[in-house]
C-alpha cells in the first residue's frame, strides 16, 4: 500500500477532488516522480506538486518551460 504523499493530501484545495486523485493514483505518480530526484529540495517540490485546472496559468507555465529550453 502506498502512503499518501503531502501533495495528494494538500490536493483537497486543488483543481481535482480527492476521489479523482485517488482513482488516478496521483499519490503513487508523485512518489515515483520524487524518487527520480537526486537533490532533496527537488524531491520536496515533487512531493508538493498539485494538478492545475486554470488553462491560462497552465499555458503560461508551458510557455515558461519552452523559454527555458
Amino acid at each position: 500500500m502506498t502512503r499518501t504523499s503531502p501533495g495528494a493530501e494538500a490536493a483537497a484545495g486543488s483543481a481535482a477532488d480527492p476521489g479523482t486523485l485517488r482513482a488516478l493514483e496521483f499519490g503513487t505518480v508523485i512518489e515515483q516522480l520524487a524518487a527520480l530526484a537526486s537533490f532533496e529540495p527537488s524531491r520536496e517540490l515533487a512531493l508538493a506538486a498539485l494538478p492545475m485546472a486554470d488553462a491560462t496559468h497552465v499555458g503560461l507555465l508551458g510557455d515558461q518551460t519552452d523559454e527555458a529550453h
